[in-house]
């Protein structure tokens, strides 16, 4: 947990609000324990997996709210009790259709990463994806799904990308957060 509160202490207040957002409706979701598991882990895998340090998902985030709610008081802000569905689940069959294109060599990197360098990635994280994308919120699935290209995806063709651009705008993102992945266009 301590890499949660210095994430959180070196962070503004808002970003704080964003991850009690998602984690909220995460835990609020009906997505299986191991779904949230593997979402979790994917932005620290393999140095915080949750079942090897023996923790359910739902558990780990209870207290990552905890803290987001601990943090925002400090900062003398109110913390939201409850959170609204996805403004977003309109673009759920967008976000799933682009998932869908990589999943078998995403599958495959992540399961086998041979001599990429790459480790091996959380269980489970296509299927997790998918079902964060049509059950919870397709704007955190597109968010942890550009995450995962970077980890474990293949290389995008620019058509990709450009359809990544029109998702990231559909979703209010500034260009920034899409074009951060432009690296990992094939040439």
């Amino acid at each position: 947990m301590e890499f949660v509160a210095a994430f959180l202490s070196r962070n503004p207040p808002q970003d704080t609000e964003a991850v009690l957002v998602d984690g909220a409706r995460l835990v609020g979701s009906e997505l299986p324990d191991w779904a949230i598991e593997s979402l979790w882990s994917l932005g620290s895998y393999p140095r915080h997996d949750l079942r090897r340090e023996g923790w359910n998902g739902r558990d780990w985030l209870d207290r990552v709210l905890q803290q987001c709610r601990a943090r925002l008081a400090d900062a003398g802000r109110d913390a939201p009790m409850s959170v609204p569905p996805s403004p977003y689940l309109h673009l759920a069959q967008t976000v799933l259709d682009e998932i869908l294109v990589v999943a078998e060599p995403m599958t495959e990197a992540s399961l086998n990463p041979g001599d990429t360098g790459r480790v091996a990635g959380p269980p489970g994280l296509v299927p997790a994806l998918c079902e964060l994308t049509t059950k919870v919120c397709p704007d955190l699935a597109f968010r942890l799904f550009l995450n995962a290209l970077a980890c474990f995806g293949p290389r995008s063709s620019p058509e990709q990308y450009d359809r990544y651009r029109g998702i990231g705008r559909q979703f209010g993102y500034g260009d920034n957060l899409v074009e951060s992945h432009q690296y990992l266009i094939a040439s």
